[in-house]
């Protein structure tokens, strides 16, 4: 049923299928699990006010491997949203967009790590017209030396965006951000 470490589901997408919205719920997973990503909003983040907190460090924090499609990617689709200490990877080339905030507000992130693991992300983060008070509190981004990235981070009309505590490396054709308006 998801309530307990010994009763846990095997997926966070599974785990956010038992939430409900804007009641505080809270999503631990736990250090060594790995959340496959093969398709479009394979992990969809679709229901307001949920928390979800990554438990571990280093190499044991919970990873979002990106892979097996370059449609591969995490959605944020609702309101209040916290994500934890996750680390992103791409095992995949040329994946479109690793973490798409589809217009909704109030969003945080709040330690995150991206590595390209195989090839190289297009973009790694974009937030859509409308994904306004959008906070990213600690991001550390490794991406491939060589050419292949679009940019890190894309905003498209973000209004009271906040960006701190942000560590970059990579080869991008546009630019490490991107403000499109």
């Amino acid at each position: 049923n998801g309530r307990r470490p010994d009763k846990a589901v095997a997926t966070i997408d599974a785990a956010v299928g038992l939430c409900t919205a804007n009641n505080g719920d809270i999503i631990i997973v736990l250090p060594g699990h790995v959340e496959v990503v093969d398709a479009a909003n394979a992990l969809d983040l679709d229901v307001a006010g949920i928390t979800v907190i990554g438990i571990g460090q280093g190499s044991d924090r919970p990873q979002i491997s990106l892979r097996t499609a370059v449609g591969a990617q995490v959605r944020i689709n609702a309101a209040s949203v916290w994500l934890e200490n996750v680390v992103f990877t791409g095992d995949f080339d040329n994946v479109t967009i690793g973490l798409l905030i589809n217009g909704v507000t109030d969003v945080m992130l709040k330690d995150i790590e991206y590595r390209d693991v195989t090839g190289q992300i297009a973009t790694f983060l974009a937030a859509a017209d409308g994904s306004d008070r959008l906070t990213i509190d600690g991001l550390r981004y490794i991406g491939a030396a060589a050419a292949g990235t679009v940019q890190a981070l894309r905003f498209n009309g973000c209004d009271d965006l906040e960006v701190k505590n942000v560590d970059i490396y990579g080869n991008f054709s546009t630019g490490v951000v991107d403000f499109v308006t």
